[in-house]
């Protein structure tokens, strides 16, 4: 069995090639919705990817931050994306200790 880092791996191998054709309709959704929060109100992209949705937020004048499992497509963000926060792992070591 392939654990979950792998399997975000194999799904990532090649950023580049990835293309979801829904993703204008996920833009134009999230601009209506997310159109009253303030200039720049932070926003975390979990399960981020390729970091485009991250831009976009950006683009609105919001603070973006962006995590994901996968440390192939974080280097990728980060290079598509480089004023904008990227980080590898899971979102639970984002959150302050107890």
């Amino acid at each position: 069995m392939v654990s979950i880092e792998q399997y975000y791996e194999n799904y990532w191998d090649r950023p580049d090639e990835y293309n979801d054709p829904s993703t204008p309709e996920r833009f134009a959704l999230l601009k209506k919705h997310l159109a009253s929060l303030p200039k720049g109100a932070r926003i975390i992209d979990v399960g981020c990817g390729r970091g485009e949705f991250c831009e976009f937020f950006r683009q609105m004048g919001l603070g973006a931050e962006g995590i994901d499992l996968s440390e192939n497509v974080i280097r990728y963000a980060r290079q598509k994306h480089p004023e904008i926060t990227f980080h590898q792992g899971e979102v639970q070591t984002l959150l302050p200790a107890n």
